[in-house]
């Protein structure tokens, strides 16, 4: 949860910007520790959040995580992020997700961007078992998500956890993007 939140509040300042609305719906019953590749996670919805918002340009932006199902150590958990902005076309959608493809070249030309953001969130997903999917109508908004299972944290795991946390390394990011700075 508190990887989630802090996603968020990357975004705190460009929805200020843009004057859209935000909202965030985590829901409380997600246990606190799940196992799982917390920074492929957290790139796909830096990049789902960051094509919202890039799309948006009224109304709102939302993120909803809600937990499916809890059954002995595995939570099922279901990701939403949902827009009011340009919307795909339903001819376009089957398309999103693959390399260097955007709706339209004039897409591109509008709203920047090299079409890889999908495709890397895509195969990310695909690499922890789940599927991301979109429903879109243009002009309306989009909306993306996927479903993924968690096996929860067991003691060591948190000690490792907290151990990797406090952990000071130097780190080369080459990024040309503000947002994914």
């Amino acid at each position: 949860k508190d990887d989630l939140n802090m996603v968020t509040k990357l975004f705190a300042k460009r929805v200020e910007d843009k004057g859209v609305k935000f909202v965030v719906d985590i829901d409380e019953k997600i246990p606190h520790c799940l196992e799982c590749d917390i920074n492929r996670l957290k790139q796909v919805l830096i990049n789902l959040l960051g094509n919202a918002l890039k799309f948006t340009s009224k109304g709102s932006v939302t993120i909803r995580v809600n937990l499916l199902s809890h059954i002995d150590n595995i939570a099922k958990v279901r990701f939403g992020i949902k827009d009011t902005g340009i919307g795909i076309p339903k001819d376009k959608q089957d398309k999103i997700f693959e390399s260097f493809s955007q709706a339209d070249g004039s897409t591109t030309r509008k709203y920047g961007g090299t079409g890889l953001g999908l495709t890397i969130s895509s195969k990310f997903i695909e690499m922890m078992d789940g599927k991301l999917q979109v429903e879109s109508i243009e002009g309306e908004g989009s909306k993306f998500f996927f479903e993924l299972e968690f096996q929860l944290c067991n003691d060591e795991v948190k000690q490792q956890h907290n151990f990797s946390a406090n952990f000071n390394a130097k780190i080369l990011i080459a990024e040309d993007h503000p947002v994914n700075q």
